[in-house]
């Protein structure tokens, strides 16, 4: 095996296939594991260093959020629109998923600045820095998970063969926070300001995804907003499969799916190309 981390330059993807791509990335990932399981550990004790309730927060925030929606909901102030099943175990799954997409946007987003003297110090290849903060996000909505079977188990809620389906279906909305994730960190070092402005703009994209509301929402401008709008198969898809044990639209689904797997190719190119640059430029 390589001793040394694989160096990607400017000229190089024009020769290279895809294939030697990833036949270049794993064996930096192979020489770094024991770093990445290092990093990784830093990471989750440092997320919530300062607070006694440590990772508790990844269930109190939800619950929260849930608490939140619901007292809105029963006051007549918010009208979610129609749900197949009961709306708390809806909202509780789709904030769940909204979070690990935006725990890819923000964790990998901010992930080149936070870590540029690393990177310049040591010469961290620019992958095992993205693969550390992708298992970040990947280990907190495991344990946002948990809380939802918890809840959902108690609730009476019995689950089908097909809520298995759940677990494939969620690779889209991974692929498309991490593609994200990767753009905003290169956003970041550039133009700060744009990357804040993203940042502020997911609690309105939030909207206009069948999060808190439903995509048959009584209103046509919510519903048009929503049926063109991507993330809205990669919410609705693995929910159903998770709570109903079917879905619909698969056909568009698997199209928007296919799209957003070879951007996930093209990001992670651009990204291995362009942000090594960056931080020997920048800092």
């Amino acid at each position: 095996m390589n001793k040394f981390p694989v160096i990607y330059k400017a000229n190089q993807f024009s020769v290279f296939s895809s294939f030697k791509l990833w036949k270049n990335i794993i064996p930096n990932l192979i020489l770094y594991k024991s770093l990445i399981k290092e990093l990784l550990k830093a990471d989750l004790v440092s997320e919530f260093k300062k607070s006694y309730l440590g990772q508790s927060w990844l269930i109190i925030n939800p619950l929260i959020n849930l608490v939140i929606w619901l007292l809105l909901k029963k006051s007549g102030i918010f009208h979610p629109g129609e749900t197949a099943i009961s709306y708390p175990l809806y909202l509780l799954l789709s904030l769940t998923l909204w979070g690990v997409f935006t725990g890819f946007c923000e964790t990998i987003g901010n992930s080149i600045t936070q870590n540029s003297r690393i990177l310049n110090e040591v010469g961290l290849p620019m992958e095992v820095l993205a693969v550390t903060k992708i298992l970040v996000t990947v280990v907190n909505f495991c344990i946002s998970i948990g809380l939802c079977l918890i809840f959902i188990i108690f609730s009476g809620f019995r689950f089908m063969p097909e809520s298995l389906l759940f677990l494939p279906t969620l690779l889209p909305l991974f692929l498309f926070g991490i593609s994200l994730g990767l753009i905003l960190s290169l956003i970041e070092v550039i133009m700060n300001d744009v990357y804040i402005f993203f940042k502020r703009s997911l609690k309105i994209l939030m909207y206009i995804t069948p999060v808190v509301f439903s995509h048959k929402i009584e209103s046509v401008f919510l519903q048009n907003l929503m049926k063109y709008n991507p993330l809205t198969q990669f919410i609705v898809v693995p929910r159903n499969f998770f709570l109903l044990g079917k879905t619909e639209n698969l056909n568009t689904f698997f199209w928007h799916s296919a799209i957003v797997l070879i951007c996930f190719f093209a990001v992670v190119q651009i990204y291995l190309i362009t942000a090594k640059k960056l931080v020997e430029k920048t800092f």
